[in-house]
Parts: C-alpha cells; structure tokens; sequence
C-alpha cells in the first residue's frame, strides 16, 4: 500500500493583471489563486499577465517506516521559489507517491515541475539487521 499526500501549488501576487492557468484544484486566498495537485496533470497558462511571475511549491513523496519495529521513512523533499510562465504553455507536472510498505520500508517517488525535481524521501530500515532503509 503507498501513502502519499502531493501538493503543487501556483499564483501571482506582482503585476496586473494576473497569471490566469488551468489545471489541479482551483482556490484564492488574497491575490493568490492556488492550483493543487494530487496527481499528476498539466497547468496550462491562458494568459501569463503582467510578468507571468508565479510562486511554486513542489512535494516529493515520503518514505514509508520499515517493518517489524523498523525505523520511519523520511519525508518526501520540498521545493519552493518563484519563475515566470509563458501564454499558452501546458506544463507537465508529475506528482510522487508515497513509499510502500516493505522491509525495509520503500523510497517516496520524485515530484517534477517546471524543469525542478523534488526528491523523495528515504525509506525505513526494518528491525534485521540486514535490512537498511
């Protein structure tokens, strides 16, 4: 079983106006619109704006812990900065699982957006010795 929870999130608070996009679970919060992804999809651009400036946020999949009173997995890498989008782009962002299950426990998947990769985390050793995480 994979546990994972993935979060891409997007908007503009500079220029005017804003980047308007499609794509993932639409909300606001001020002059932010959010787009969140928990799976993989596209944001695509439908006009870039003054600037077409955007802030990002990109979450790797965690590790899962290990079995028989093994260790915990690490938590999925963590991206965060600002870059500008282009007027009609689709950009492709593929979203990591959480690790799975095993002895030891499994290695979270990557989260790629925007040329950046998020790495995933470390899985957990397991109780035998021979099993490192």
């Amino acid at each position: 079983m994979s546990f994972g929870y993935t979060v891409l999130g997007f908007g503009s608070s500079s220029g005017s106006p804003f980047v308007s996009a499609t794509g993932g679970s639409i909300t606001t919060s001020g002059d932010y619109t959010i787009h969140t992804f928990n799976s993989s999809g596209t944001f695509t651009v439908t006009s870039a704006g003054a600037d077409g400036a955007i802030d990002y946020l990109i979450v790797a999949g965690g590790g899962s812990g290990g079995d028989h009173n093994g260790g915990g997995g690490g938590a999925g890498g963590l991206l965060t900065g600002s870059t500008t989008v282009s007027a009609g782009t689709g950009y492709s962002l593929v979203i990591g699982s959480g690790g799975s299950r095993g002895n030891p426990g499994g290695d979270g998947a990557n989260s790629t957006a925007f040329s950046l990769t998020a790495i995933g985390g470390g899985g957990g050793g397991a109780q035998s010795g021979s099993a490192t995480g």
